[in-house]
């Protein structure tokens, strides 16, 4: 029998917080008429597997986990603007900006003002076909490349995920921008100089992930 893989924390001077914005592509049932029901299903309405690899990351790393609780098509909880879809009436926005949105960025805000120094790990997958186009990354590491801590921290991972996934693309800001809108992004300015900021995007095409090895992986940068 397989003995059980023992991790440490990812870059152990920071203290570890992991959140998955499009945990779920769920809708409470007041709001379920807006939205076709086969469209939420698709990539539009969450991240399918993100949520699996970040409790896996949680529970590894014995890290807190902040996850979103509603479909992204209801209300974007990852964007500082469009952070409404077109199926949601202007009338419901700032109901769901006090009920879901709000809630979301004060818990992560008062997670990092506890700490000294964190790195926060935003976990997230895509679609490998995008408009017509073929999505060539594996794995995209989002970080900012005028912060010297997380230019390494992106570094160093992405050498260590070449060298356990050969066969793989491990690219760093694609298949987005790590400065694009966001809530890493929007965080960075208000925690300075305390605070580490990566965004981890595996494609949904090797759902379901091999979460040890992925988590094995990462791992090494302590």
């Amino acid at each position: 029998m397989k003995a059980k893989q023992e991790f440490s924390t990812p870059n152990a001077s920071r203290t570890l917080l992991i959140t998955c914005e499009h945990a779920t592509n769920y809708v409470p049932k007041k709001y379920q008429k807006l939205f076709d029901p086969d469209l939420l299903k698709t990539h539009r309405g969450w991240d399918p597997g993100a949520l699996e690899l970040a409790q896996s990351m949680a529970k590894a790393f014995k890290a807190p986990l902040i996850v979103g609780e509603v479909s992204r098509l209801l209300v974007e909880l990852n964007r500082t603007v469009k952070i409404f879809s077109p199926f949601v009436p202007q009338e419901l926005h700032q109901e769901l900006l006090d009920t879901y949105y709000h809630p979301y960025w004060d818990k992560v805000k008062k997670a990092l003002k506890a700490q000294k120094n964190i790195l926060h790990l935003s976990i997230h997958s895509f679609t490998p076909v995008y408009e017509g186009r073929v999505r060539k990354a594996d794995i995209g590491i989002l970080y900012d490349p005028k912060v010297e801590d997380e230019k390494n921290f992106a570094t160093h991972w992405q050498q260590a995920l070449k060298k356990e996934f050969p066969h793989w693309v491990i690219g760093k800001n694609t298949p987005y921008r790590g400065t694009s809108d966001g809530l890493v992004t929007a965080l960075r300015p208000l925690f300075r100089g305390k605070y580490i900021g990566i965004e981890l995007e595996m494609n949904q095409k090797h759902i379901p992930f091999d979460q040890e090895r992925v988590i094995a992986t990462l791992a090494k940068i302590c």
